[in-house]
């Protein structure tokens, strides 16, 4: 005789672990609602999930910067303001957002000294 699967001994791991593949879905994003309950199911905290994706995020942004940097230095690019400025613009640009927004971003993300 076949085993029920449709009631498995460890239900509450599989659950648990179809709530966190649901999670990890980018595309397409879940609904802010479905989101938070699955969050709350599992323990977890929206705002401090949003803060651990945030820092490598940042860390990329200024990354893809400092490469900007780095080849305007090598083809010798002079631009008003500097290459940091120019490099920021850049990168904004191929984000789609602002340069005030992209500073923003850095800004808050930065690492913080311990104390």
């Amino acid at each position: 005789m076949p085993k029920n699967l449709s009631a498995p001994d460890n239900s509450d791991d599989v659950h648990r672990d179809l709530y966190k593949r649901l999670l990890d879905i980018s595309y397409p994003p879940l609904a802010p609602e479905v989101r938070s309950a699955l969050m709350k199911v599992l323990g977890q905290s929206p705002r401090r999930q949003k803060a651990a994706l945030a820092e490598p995020i940042a860390v990329t942004l200024q990354f893809m910067i400092e490469e900007v940097k780095a080849r305007m230095k090598k083809d010798g690019e002079r631009s008003r303001g500097g290459r940091h400025e120019a490099a920021l613009t850049e990168v904004a640009r191929t984000q789609g957002i602002t340069v005030g927004a992209l500073k923003k971003r850095l800004q808050r993300n930065r690492p913080r000294r311990k104390k």
